[in-house]
């Protein structure tokens, strides 16, 4: 998108010469979650990375997307469409820029985003398989059976204590 054209429409940059623009809210709430860690005493831009890379992409992108490089002669990624490079550097960029988080972590914070989807998909795929919602059913009522056990073994140990 053209600068001009981009300022127009009230959006911002997100990385300098990138030419890849956000809306202003975005761009805010990108900022907003990069929090201060007390602990660590530093800024953690993962949460940014993660919602920069769900701004620019919806899950069913992600599903079969990589931010490997999948050019040369032996490619491990076959079937995944690399997402655009110049988006992820101005995610990666973005980041780095107003945290203390590590490129390297940052770049393994978006594989784990998309890593993430494809889970999720699976898991939606097995739920919906009605074999896999018995076995479910059944470890339910192994895990309600389990607890109640617990409850009542406990109630009469205190008993015994009285």
């Amino acid at each position: 998108m053209e600068g001009s054209k981009a300022m127009h429409y009230g959006m911002v940059e997100l990385a300098p010469n990138t030419s890849v623009y956000l809306y202003r809210k975005q761009y805010e709430t990108a900022l907003s979650k990069i929090k201060f860690n007390e602990k660590t005493q530093s800024r953690d831009g993962t949460p940014a990375a993660r919602y920069l890379l769900s701004t620019f992409y919806d899950k069913s992108e992600l599903i079969n997307a990589t931010i490997r490089n999948t050019e040369g002669d032996y490619n491990l990624y076959q079937g995944y469409t690399p997402l655009n490079r110049v988006i992820i550097y101005a995610i990666e960029d973005f980041c780095t820029k107003y945290s203390d988080t590590r490129l390297t972590t940052i770049h393994q914070t978006l594989g784990s985003k998309i890593t993430s989807a494809r889970a999720r998909r699976m898991f939606c795929v097995q739920k919906s398989d009605s074999s896999m919602t018995d076995t479910h059913s059944a470890l339910g009522r192994k895990i309600t059976a389990y607890r109640t056990f617990a409850r009542n073994r406990l109630l009469s140990r205190r008993k015994s204590f009285t």
